[in-house]
């Protein structure tokens, strides 16, 4: 069962001859490339954006799965709470809204 988006639309492209280049051609691989770049880095940041403001589910999205805990791991400081705290920082660079402060202490 084919359920990537990009792999069906470039199936119907291929299949039809439109909106698309040959494959193995140059042009053909810049298309590729571009539709890496868009994929990766924009479609993916807005579905990560979209899925937890709205497509899932309250528990699942980051503010209700870090809540108010005072600690990931009860009382013990583990490897989460290094990669929540390189996470944390990076967002903040980013200019994010950063709320949780427990998850890093």
């Amino acid at each position: 069962m084919l359920l990537d988006l990009v792999a069906i639309f470039q199936f119907l492209a291929d299949k039809c001859a439109t909106a698309t280049y040959p494959a193995g051609t140059v042009e053909r691989a810049l298309q590729d490339g571009h539709l890496a770049f868009v994929f990766g880095e924009v479609d993916e940041v807005l579905w990560v954006n979209s899925k937890h403001r709205f497509a899932f589910p309250k528990a699942l999205r980051v503010e209700e799965y870090l809540g108010d805990k005072p600690c990931l791991m009860r009382d013990t400081f583990t490897v989460a709470h290094l990669i929540a705290a390189h996470c944390l920082s990076r967002a903040r660079a980013a200019q994010f809204e950063v709320e949780v402060e427990a998850v890093i202490v």
